[in-house]
Parts: structure tokens; sequence; C-alpha cells
């Protein structure tokens, strides 16, 4: 047998020694096992006294560790005791450091270090000591008096930075200092023992990945595709040079508000003239931060399945978005760093690369040249470039995959070749965004039936040929779907639901969004992108989050090639020309009605096209390109059409650049900065390079040099040009979520509570990354009822898509709604402050101008203003609307605010520092309040007074007038339209106190509601609008009162009475309702009722949560239009909250069961080779 042989080979004798002795040091770790920790007695007083309620091993002395102790007390007030012993490996002197609100003190050998004992805030005190090498006894002692509570225990040897005790020189009981250095030497041991073993698993795991691929599955000249992977991975750090080599970041978390204002706290780097990528808030404001809340998930052993942090609770893993099953993904929930950010980013253009080559090289049969010049076509394209830092990049990366193993089913549709497809569907879905992945399968779909129409079966009698291919064709492609779906049904089916449950806006069939269209003129983008200038501040207004990339000029002129030599409609390039005259038709309108009729299809009537199908217009042409580069080497290709084709195309980027390039975008300092700030230069190379093909093919037709040499050379001048066109404006490499003083203060909070960021402060979703439940959200999908309840109870403008408190994606901000109460809303972080600390902000004035366009440039002399009424008192502040042009002016501007434009004195003049503007699409300036504002007209105007030659300050405005009213001026004479500007209230709410002022200012509720709360009395109103209205009515009791929308089962144990009493009995005030544990997925409570009631959860009522009382499951009441509650009697009970869906544990089945499957019958095939 060969299983004998096979165990006789070198690298399983190593495998099997490392085995045993990893067993042989795994023994001798739980032989010589010591506790570590100190042992914690923990008291219900503040002075230490009488017997402790509870004793446990503490690993730590930490607030965290105190966060989940506290919980076990009915009152935050008690004490606590650590003893035990630490170990001292060397000599010194050494530095201990208690941080605590209440007192602590720490002893070391029954001597007093540290005393930071008395009621206090939180205060740091150290001590040295002298300590000799051994185990030396410790004690520490804390006591909490109420309120905000915090215990950090930090040590330091000589002159060495502070850091926290390490859990292993801890000892509850006394150990031999003997046994302790054995101890540690088993655990350096075991160390270097796991990473022999990642290592080993990485080699074989890599090994056998290589010969899978490289000599099974893919091409036989395995040699080449390994070469050609290592010059595509080159070439990917040599396009992000500045990212491998110089410290920057792809990561645009700087760009868009956060956990500050203008991002990252504390973020003093490079602040580039524009952004790199089209849409910077999809991954720093959603994707980031679900990413660092999946990746704590999973560390802790949960399956990502909710987040309670963004919108009072939603779907985590049925958001689609959120990939949170996607294999790539797992890099970074290892370890979401900046540097992973950008080494995943990287990954997924490098992967698209090389499986692009592997399908133009195999299926295609392209030779070296074509192939890499595809592939290289397709990797640095405008739409992976310009997105790439979005979720649906993960299509994109798998287009190329998808198609390679859809055309070995075409070819051959044998059962392995079902199962791969069914892989690359199944990945391609978990890949995490459904329009993409739609236009994929779409794609895929059409090849499969062109490329399958090729094979010649024979069909059996009654039937033609052609339906018989037909048929079995679908046959097989369906199987191939279904097994995708069923390999990827842990996230479609939780999706599914979650859409049914939610408001589609755009996306709902009857506003039909498949219709949009680019206009014609936007052609020219995909040839030249920055013809009007950078990505989102171009001079000609452009609906950039539409547009599908560039493909570049040399790529085109390769494909106009194909065209004029009548090769674009061959056998093997006509499904690629066909989809990019589709896309051509469809996404730019030529004509409309063809594009209506297109967009009135099923599932492309609810779908953007031009941004979705952008990945398959621009692989076809990066087909059609390499095939053209194909046919040069092979000498097949008209030299001369292409010598002439380069010429003409030199000559005219020439005169674009020198004559016609506007001059707002013409360099505006000597150190271009490519190509936000200055557009031009590059295409000054890029004529010289077409000038220099030029060159190439009039040698090539004079036999100087060779076809071949000529199809390198133009593989080469496509790839020059594509790098020329990537950005360099990107940021330092800086982590996305460092904790702001700020944050740290709101998770010292031990209660569960809820926060709400005003100004661009702790901006959705970025919350979810701190674990901070967040009221506000910015998302695709939320659920109906959150949305409903919110715009019918809160802000009836607020956008499905954002409930923030930050222009212009909304801005809700009437604090003193008392549905704000209800949600558990305890903390507002503002930057607004007054004199006066009972003063917060209430609410805006619709003063936002829509459809914004760049209206002229702000130099040295002029000004520009606005007229406007205010429909609250306290006027307070205004945003301006600049644009990205602001980097380039260094100077001072001044804001006025006066009552009319000819007043010749002003209310308040402000200077701005511009040079310390950060871009945040619009700044805000304050001033004190003005009193008695409501309904007056007022005027502001920015100016200025210095400036430097050529250092311009561009302000946003509307060529219509879109304020009604308000009138714009320019020097001081009205012009048409309207500047883009927010003006800022502030109301006067007694239950606010600001409790903290630092970076930000925190303001706390104190009539915010607990999370969980006991009601007696509760009204049934079946009807949604009459449950709307009840809830609005002022009268209406929030606190004692809940409305439910169907008659409770039963009448409550004991009492006789009906659910739906309408007394409100006295002995309400004895009600407890405690949370013991809040978790993504469980939440435990404790509640105590003197009669029978409803517990109230403030979290919203979905699918898949269950209730269990004392163990036995009850029935979960929608309330309050979006709430939960259960029915109680009488007595102490336990309660616990699950999240266990039906259509997650379903999904999980089906793919588990597929995966399993296929498996076994890989697994069954190998064992038999192996006999």
């Amino acid at each position: 047998m060969k299983l004998s042989l096979y165990l006789k080979k070198p690298r399983i004798s190593l495998l099997l020694g490392l085995a045993f002795l990893s067993l042989a040091v795994y023994l001798l770790d739980q032989r010589f096992a010591l506790p570590r920790g100190l042992e914690g007695r923990y008291y219900a007083n503040l002075n230490w006294r009488g017997n402790p309620q509870f004793v446990t091993l503490d690993t730590e002395i930490s607030t965290e560790l105190l966060k989940d102790r506290r919980k076990r007390f009915s009152e935050n007030r008690f004490s606590v005791e650590w003893n035990g012993f630490v170990v001292i490996e060397k000599t010194g002197d050494y530095t201990f450091a208690t941080a605590s609100d209440d007192g602590s003190w720490l002893y070391v050998n029954d001597q007093l270090v540290v005393d930071n004992g008395g009621s206090h805030g939180l205060v740091e005190r150290k001590g040295q000591m002298y300590l000799e090498a051994g185990v030396h006894p410790i004690r520490v002692r804390y006591f909490q008096g109420g309120g905000y509570f915090r215990m950090d225990l930090s040590w330091a040897r000589g002159d060495q930075p502070l850091k926290n005790l390490p859990t292993y020189a801890l000892s509850p009981h006394p150990v031999s200092y003997r046994d302790y250095k054995l101890r540690r030497g088993l655990d350096h041991f075991l160390g270097f023992l796991k990473l022999i073993w990642l290592g080993t698993l990485a080699y074989f795991l890599g090994l056998g990945l290589f010969r899978w691929i490289f000599l099974y599955q893919l091409h036989p000249l395995s040699y080449e595709v390994a070469l050609i992977a290592l010059l595509l991975g080159v070439l990917t750090a040599t396009f992000f040079y500045d990212i491998v080599f110089q410290g920057k970041t792809l990561l645009t978390t700087n760009s868009v508000p956060g956990t500050m204002k203008n991002g990252a706290y504390n973020y003093q780097g490079y602040q580039p003239p524009a952004i790199h990528v089209i849409d910077p808030a999809a991954s720093a404001e959603i994707h980031e931060p679900t990413t660092h809340l999946t990746s704590l998930l999973y560390k802790r052993g949960l399956v990502p399945l909710w987040n309670p942090h963004a919108a009072t609770g939603m779907p985590l893993n049925a958001d689609m978005i959120s990939a949170v099953f996607f294999p790539l993904s797992f890099l970074l929930y290892l370890e979401p760093r900046a540097w992973v950010w950008d080494l995943f980013m990287l990954l997924r253009i490098f992967i698209a690369g090389l499986l692009a080559y592997l399908f133009f090289r195999r299926s295609l049969k392209l030779n070296m040249p074509g192939a890499l010049t595809g592939a290289i076509a397709y990797m640095f394209c405008g739409h992976l470039i310009w997105q790439i830092n979005i979720v649906f990049m993960n299509a994109a990366m798998l287009l190329p995959g998808l198609l390679y193993f859809t055309h070995g089913l075409a070819r051959r549709g044998s059962w392995r070749n079902v199962c791969l497809t069914g892989l690359m569907i199944g990945l391609l879905i978990l890949g995490g965004h459904p329009e993409p992945s739609f236009f994929a399968l779409f794609y895929a779909s059409v090849y499969y039936l062109i490329e399958r129409q090729k094979a010649q079966p024979s069909a059996p009698f009654r039937l033609s040929p052609f339906a018989f291919r037909l048929l079995s064709s679908l046959a097989i492609w369906a199987g191939a779907v279904a097994l995708g779906l069923i390999f990827s049904a842990i996230m479609v089916l939780p999706f599914l639901e979650f859409v049914g449950l939610s408001p589609l806006g755009p996306h709902d069939p009857a506003v039909r969004i498949g219709r949009e269209h680019l206009p014609p003129l936007d052609l020219v983008l995909l040839i030249i992108p920055y013809f009007w200038g950078p990505v989102n501040d171009s001079i000609r207004e452009i609906n950039w989050q539409l547009q599908p990339g560039y493909m570049g000029v040399i790529a085109a002129l390769l494909g106009l090639m194909t065209f004029l030599e009548r090769t674009a409609f061959m056998k093997r390039l006509v499904f690629f020309t066909g989809m990019v005259l589709f896309f051509i038709l469809k996404g730019y309108g030529l004509p409309p009605a063809f594009s209506n009729f297109v967009g009135n299809l099923p599932i492309f009537k609810v779908s953007y096209f031009p941004r979705y199908f952008a990945p398959e217009l621009l692989f076809s042409t990066a087909a059609l390109a390499g095939f053209q580069i194909d046919r040069i080497q092979q000498g097949k290709s008209s030299v001369r059409m292409l010598t002439v084709l380069v010429f003409l195309a030199a000559i005219l980027l020439e005169f674009w650049v020198w004559f016609y390039a506007p001059e707002s975008i013409k360099p505006a300092d000597p150190r271009p900065a490519f190509p936000m700030k200055n557009v031009t230069w590059p295409f000054t190379l890029i004529g010289g390079i077409c000038l220099g093909l030029g060159v190439a093919g009039s040698l090539t037709l004079r036999g100087i040099l060779s076809p071949k040499l000529l199809a390198w050379l133009g593989g080469l001048g496509l790839g020059i040009e594509l790098f020329l066109l990537v950005p360099r404006t990107h940021y330092d490499r800086y982590e996305p979520f460092v904790e702001a003083p700020y944050i740290r203060f709101l998770k010292n909070d031990p209660g569960v509570f809820r926060v709400y960021g005003l100004d661009g402060y702790l901006y959705p979703n970025v919350a979810s990354a701190y674990e901070l439940n967040d009221i506000g959200y910015i998302n695709g999908l939320v659920v109906n009822r959150f949305q409903e309840f919110s715009e019918n109870l809160i802000d009836k403008n607020l956008s499905q898509w954002f409930f923030t408190g930050y222009s212009p994606f909304g801005g809700t901000r009437n604090l003193g709604n008392r549905v704000f109460d209800l949600l558990n809303l305890k903390y507002v972080v503002t930057a607004l402050d007054t004199e006066d600390p009972k003063y917060h902000l209430d609410s805006f004035s619709n003063v936002y101008t829509y459809g914004l366009m760049n209206h002229g440039e702000l130099t040295k002399g002029r000004r520009f203003g606005q007229t406007f009424k205010a429909n609250q008192d306290n006027l307070t502040g205004v945003s301006v609307f600049f644009s990205r042009f602001l980097r380039l002016f260094e100077g001072e501007a001044i804001f006025r605010i006066k009552e009319r434009p000819e007043d010749p004195t002003d209310i308040y003049t402000i200077p701005i520092d511009m040079s310390q503007v950060r871009e945040t699409f619009h700044h805000l300036v304050t001033f004190p309040p003005i009193p008695h504002s409501k309904e007056r007209w007022f005027y502001f105007e920015v100016s200025v007074p210095e400036g430097e030659s050529g250092k311009t300050l561009t302000i946003w405005a509307n060529e219509r007038d879109v304020y009604p009213n308000g009138q714009a001026y320019i020097d001081g004479k009205p012009v048409s339209g309207d500047l883009g500007f927010m003006v800022y209230m502030l109301s006067f709410h007694a239950s606010f106190d600001k409790i903290y002022e630092g970076e930000v200012k925190i303001y706390r509720n104190n009539n915010a509601f607990p999370r969980a709360f006991i009601v007696h009395r509760a009204e049934v109103l079946p009807d949604k609008e009459k449950v709307l209205a009840r809830l609005r009515e002022e009268s209406f009791d929030l606190r004692h009162t809940i409305v439910l929308e169907e008659e409770p089962e039963g009448k409550l144990g004991g009492a006789g009475e009906p659910l739906a009493s309408p007394r409100l009995d006295a002995s309400a005030d004895q009600d407890v309702a405690e949370i013991l544990h809040y978790g993504p997925s469980r939440i435990t409570l404790k509640a105590r009722l003197a009669r029978p009631g409803f517990l109230v959860l403030a979290d919203p009522y979905y699918p898949g949560w269950r209730a269990y009382v004392d163990g036995q499951e009850r029935k979960i009441y929608l309330t309050d239009y979006l709430l939960r509650s259960i029915p109680l009697d009488a007595g102490d009970h336990q309660v616990e909250f699950r999240y266990e869906p039906a259509s997650y544990k379903v999904g999980a089945w089906l793919t588990l069961s597929g995966l399993s499957a296929l498996g076994a019958t890989w697994a069954k095939r190998k064992v038999l080779r192996l006999c």
C-alpha cells in the first residue's frame, strides 16, 4: 500500500516528531502549571468589613475587569482587596502606579508604596521601591464610592515607561523562584513551538496551494505562472510605492468625520490636497468600523450576527456589505491595523491581476505579452484604483476567476467544474455587495451561454440540437449557481430577511434607479479621466459616484484597433465587444430609449448600472487590449494603423495640455502632486509615450524592430500610463481607531447607555469600533421600524440612509425630544459650547443648498455672502462649504455676520486661519448666541483681506435659487443662486449637564430612561398610524405606559388582571430591572416586580430575538412601535434575550452541509489515490 510508503517520507517523519515533542511539552506544562493572578475579595461596603460578597481569581487589575465585577453588586458602591505575590526577575528600582477613581493603595512587602486614597475623580499616583529578584507579597486596595469608577495598575523598572502589570508575574499563592523560572521557560518554549507549528502549517498550505494551482489546476507552464505572479507583485508594489515603502496609507479615515471631526484622534500627518478615491466615507464610516467590531467578536469566540452599536441595534451578517464570512477579510479580523488594511487592499489588486492573467492565458489562449497586458490593464484600471477602499472591490477581484471557471464549465460540464464554479460564485456573494455580485453573475451567465453553444453534444429525438444544447446548458449553469447560493446561504438567507424588513429607498422598484445613466460627454473620462479636473473637484458638474473609472489612452487605442481591423466580432472577442457596446449604450443613454428599456428589467431597475457594471466594462476592454497586443506580436495587426493612431493621440494630448486644459487645474506650485493637485503634466508624459510608440511602430515598419518587441513596448507603454494615473494623494499611515480621551471617559461608565455625536464627532458608525452604543447610523439597510419611528417621532426630514448629527447627511439635533429619553440616550458629544453650560444644541435651520457646484475663487479682496432667516432663537454658528482646493490657500479669511449686507457694523467678526482648516466639506464658525434671533434675517460674509498670488480659496454654491427668499452676494452685488451653508441654533434644555470638557464637550441627559425598565400600564392599538399618533401626544407617559399592537396572551399569573391593565400600581417604585450582561447576541437581566407588569428593553424588535424567563421561552411583544417587551409575573425573575435567527441557522446548515459534502468527495478521491 502507498500509505506505508507515504509515512516514510522525511516531511511526515518530521511532522510526527514535532507532534510528539509538542505533546511532551504540553504534559510538562500541565504538570508545572501555576495559578496566575491575584485573589480578589469584593465587599458590598466601602471599608472591606465583614465577609466578602464573593472571592475570585483576577488575572489583572483593570477597569475592564471591574466593569464585569461591578454587575454583581446591586449598588455602585463597593470595595475590593487583592492579595498575592509578584515575581521580580531582575534586581533594581521599580515604579508602581495606580490610576483610580475613587481611592486606591498599593503595598509591597507590607510597605505602602502608592497612596492614592480618598474620594476623588481620576487621579494617577506613583511610588518607587528597590526590589531584589525573587517573590514578594503584594496587596492592593480600592473602593468605589459611586458615580464613575476606574482602577488600573501599572509598573516599570528603572527609567522604562509604565505598562500594565503582566499576569505571568502575579500569583495568588507563594511560589518558589525556581518554579517560576521553569514555568517561564516552558512558556517561551511553548510560544516557540506555536511559531514552528504556524510556520509548518503555512509551509504545507502554501506548498499544497502552489501544487494545486500551478501544477494541477491552471496552466501546465507552472514556472511561467509563478514568474508572472512575482512580476505582478512587484508591479503592485511599484504602482503603490508610497504605500509600500514610504509609510502612506490607502485608508481614508482622516478625510471624513470619525472619532474626531476630521478623522482619527490626534492625527498630525500629511494632509493631501484632495482624496484619492471617489467615496472615502464608504470605507471610513461603514466598512472599517464594522470590520473592527467583527474582529473583536471573532476573538471572543462569537459569531458576528448582531451589531448593538448602531441605530439602537441592527443585523450585522445580514447587512451583507459587512462581509463577515469573506475568507480574505480574515486577515483584517486577525489584526485590523492600518498596515493590514493596506496589505488587504493591495492583495485584492494583485489577485485581480493574477486571475485575469490566468484567464487570458489559458481560456483565451493569448501569448504572454497579450495576457500580461490585459492583466495590467484590468488590475490598474480606474475602477479598481478609484474604488480601492470599497467593499465591492471583492467582486471586481473575483470577476476574472469566475470567468476562468465558467469557461471550464462551458467547455466541460463535469461535476468537478460545477463545484469549482459554484465555489467561486459562493465567494463572490460572500464578498459582500448584492449589486456587483448580480452584475458579475449576469456577465458570467452570458459568457457561459455563448461559450457553451460552441459544444456539439448529440441530441435525443424530439428535441432539436439547439434546444437540447440550450436546456442542458441552462441546467448545468443553474446547478453551479445553486451550489454557489448554498455555499453562501449563511449570508444570503439573513440578507433576504433583512431586505424584507428594510426600506429600500432609491432601490425600491418604483424609483427605477436602473434608468439612470451618465451624459454622453462623460465618455471622455473613460480615456482621459481628469479632463475636467480631479475627482470630486472638476470644473464641470460631474456625478463622480456613478463614474465607471478609466481605461486610459493606450488601452482605448488598442480596443479601437479591434474595430478598425474588424476583429472585434471574432468568436473569441464577440462577447467582450458586445459587453463594451452594451455598457456604452446603457450606461451613457445612447439612445435613452434603450437605457430605459434595460433599466426597467428585473433587478436592473433597482441597481446603479454605471457604477456596479464598471468591472465588467473594464475587464472587457482589457481583453480587447490584450488580444490586440497578441495580434501585434504575431504580426497579424496593422502596424501602420497603430503608428498613425498613436501619433494622432500624442498630438491631441499635447494640444489639450497646452491649449485647452483649464487654467484652474494647471500647476498651482512647482511640486506636482498628481493627479488631484495637478492633472496636466502626466498627460504630457502620456503624450510622450504615444509619441514613442509611434516611433517604435515606424521602426517596425522599416524592419528595425520585430513585431514581438513592439508588442512588449505596447504593453510597457500601457503600464507606464496607468502608473501615471494612480493618485499620490495618500495620507500618512495612522491607526483608524485611536481612543480619544473622551472615548475612554465614556467607556468608563459601567452602565448600558446610548450616545449621539454632533458636529462630526463620534460619527456613525465609528462607535461600533469602540463598542459604544450609538443612536445614529449610516447604512444602505436599516430596520424599517427604526426608520419609520425616527422619521415620525424625531425628524420628518431624516434620510433613510443617514441618522447623524452632522450635515450634509441629516443633522438630527432636536435633543429636547423626549423620544431620545425613551431610547436611552444618555450622552451627547459635541464641539459647541457657550458661557452658560445649560445651553445645548437643539436644532438647525433647514438652510442647506443641494446640488452644490464650484462657484468661484475667493482671492484677495473678494467677498462672498448670503442672507438667511433664523428659525430659532440663539443663533450661534454658520457652516460654510469650501471646496477641496482650500488647501491651496494659506492666508487668513474673515467671517462677518450682520443683519443686512449694507450695515456698516458687524455683530461678530471672526478670523479664520485657513491653513488650519481641515478638509471636512464645510467649516463651522461659532460665536456667542444671538438672543431673539427667531424669524430675523441675517447676512454672513467670507472675505480674504490678504493672500498670495496663485493661492485661492474656492467656495461652493448652487446655480439655482434653492433657499427661498435668500440672496447670494459676490463682492457686495447680488447674484443668482445660493451659497452652500448650514445654520446652527442653541436651545435651553435643563435636563442636560456638561460633564466633560476637553477635545470635545460631553453632555449628560439626566432624563434618559434606563435601557431596561418595568411598566404596569399598556394600551393596545392595532393600527400603526394610531400607535405613532399616540406616541406623539405630549400627555402620553412614555416612562410608565407602553403601546402594544396586539392583545397579550392570557392574564398575569396570580393577579387575575389583564396584561393591558389601565391601572398604574404605586408599588412600581419597588420594581427592579438590572442588566447583568449586555452582549451582541445575548442579554441577561434580573427583574423584580412587586406586581405583574412588563419588562421593556429599549432595543429594536426584530425576528430572531427570543426571550427566556426563568429558563422558559416567553413571547416578545412589539412595543412602542419599535421596542420589545415581555410580560412578567410578580416576583424575582432571571430573563435572557438571545439572538437566534432561523435564517442564519438554516443558512449555516446549508453552507456547512454543502462544504462538508464537497470536502468528503475531495477526500475520498485523495484516499483512493493513496491506496
